[in-house]
């Protein structure tokens, strides 16, 4: 199969379309023909090896994991034998943990916990965009921030991958939200920061 690989960090120049080998599930895992994939501020930092906490994680002189890729969309292929949520030809949708990566390939192998049914509505272009900002916003939103009906959030930077997702899943939570863009307006009008008191 073909994979985005890279062995050294750097620009993107040190990206490489490579013939791997296709991996086998192992018993919680779903082997995904993969249909669409997003690139992420992630698979950025990963490949620069910036910031330096990159490489803590991924090592020091070259990359452990020579894949990238977090978020990816496409159609089950084979199951491990302890998988009970997915079968073979379910089109999912998911986030790879950071320790594996490789949705930037024609095949992938992701634990059944990290994967979603791709809804028949969405295209796997659609789907692939999800995940990893989605995850990052709710966490941040719900897990950390605990927000909770009727608080005011602001959200800044709106606009990128993580602001928009947390500006849906504030207002799920009944909450006013107000947020800044990249040239610091505030829309939605309740809140000025650069008026005291607000």
């Amino acid at each position: 199969m073909r994979a985005i690989v890279y062995h050294t960090y750097g620009s993107p120049d040190v990206l490489q379309l490579k013939e791997v080998a296709k991996p086998t599930p192992k018993d919680d895992e779903v082997l995904i023909r993969i249909y669409a994939a997003s690139a992420n501020a992630l698979d950025w930092h990963y490949m620069r090896g910036t910031p330096f906490l990159a490489r803590l994680v991924n090592g020091l002189q070259k990359p452990k994991n020579t894949k990238l890729g977090a978020d990816g969309a496409g159609r089950v292929e084979a199951v491990g034998r302890n998988v009970t949520q997915f079968q073979v030809g379910d089109d999912v949708f998911g986030c790879i943990p950071l320790h594996e990566l490789g949705s930037l390939a024609e095949y992938v192998c992701a634990h059944e916990d990290a994967l979603a049914l791709k809804p028949a509505r969405m295209t796997f272009e659609q789907a692939a965009a999800v995940p990893l900002a989605a995850f990052t916003a709710l966490q941040g939103l719900r897990d950390k921030g605990q927000i909770k009906l009727g608080q005011k959030v602001l959200i800044n930077g709106a606009s990128g991958g993580v602001g928009t997702f947390a500006v849906q899943i504030a207002k799920s939570f009944g909450t006013e939200v107000d947020f800044r863009m990249q040239h610091g307006e505030c829309e939605h009008g309740a809140f000025d920061w650069r008026r005291p008191g607000h």
